[in-house]
């Protein structure tokens, strides 16, 4: 049941872009892809569990452990944060004149 819905949720994802994964999603997807909680992944790989969810909530950009939930989750770090990514992030420029 749980790879169906993983499964599910990761095609739906897949085929829209403009969707962007919130807190729950991305904990969600951790713990559908990998069976364990986060914060026994977060010891596991050599990390607390606050810098886990600072990365899933946004507080912080580790890229090292963005890449790391991206390969736990399957999904790409685009998927997880468009707005971050720094390949999809738009920034305006203002011309002073």
């Amino acid at each position: 049941m749980y790879a169906c819905v993983f499964f599910c949720l990761r095609k739906c994802l897949l085929l829209s872009t403009l969707v962007t994964m919130n807190r729950t999603q991305i904990t969600g997807a951790i713990q559908l892809a990998t069976g364990a909680p986060v914060k026994s992944l977060a010891e596991k790989h050599g990390y607390t569990k606050k810098a886990f969810y600072d990365v899933i909530n946004g507080r912080t950009r580790t890229p090292k452990l963005q890449k790391l939930i991206s390969d736990l989750t399957g999904f790409p770090v685009a998927t997880l944060w468009p707005d971050r990514h720094e390949y999809c992030s738009k920034r305006v420029v203002k011309n002073d004149e």
